[in-house]
């Protein structure tokens, strides 16, 4: 696994499931900041679930 914090990637990913989506882009941002660069299907996998919380956010410049 090449999260630092599983269980914190996991409870900002519920946050849009809370309607909290703008929370959750936030919070998912800071999250991916700590994933390594070489680790390209971490990224991707929390990448798009980052982009889809900016979007469901409406900022879709964000996403």
């Amino acid at each position: 696994m090449h999260l630092l914090d599983s269980a914190a990637m996991v409870a900002d990913w519920r946050l849009v499931d809370l309607d909290r989506p703008k929370e959750a882009g936030e919070a998912l941002h800071r999250q991916l900041a700590l994933v390594g660069p070489d680790t390209v299907r971490t990224q991707v996998r929390y990448g798009v679930r980052h982009a889809l919380a900016y979007a469901c956010a409406g900022k879709i410049d964000h996403a």
